[in-house]
């Protein structure tokens, strides 16, 4: 059965074994962390729920550790 939920979805899309892919999501999780900050401004906090949803997804699937999601957005990605 397929996981039609927004993160369902938006997971789907970077789920590839490619390089390309893996460094897609790193910055797909980044954007999302600071999309968080804003939600909480615009009164929206209820949205970071699913969001921590999607950066723990991209993180499991990914191996990504939180060093590399959120060190320096300055260093470029190896």
């Amino acid at each position: 059965m397929r996981n039609n939920t927004p993160s369902g979805v938006v997971l789907a899309e970077y789920f590839s074994e490619d390089e390309y892919a893996r460094k897609s999501a790193v910055k797909l999780a980044r954007l999302l962390s600071f999309a968080m900050a804003d939600f909480e401004e615009l009164g929206m906090a209820d949205w970071n729920e699913r969001i921590e949803e999607c950066i723990r997804a991209l993180m499991l699937r990914y191996q990504l550790s939180p060093e590399e999601l959120f060190r320096d957005r300055r260093e470029p990605l190896q």
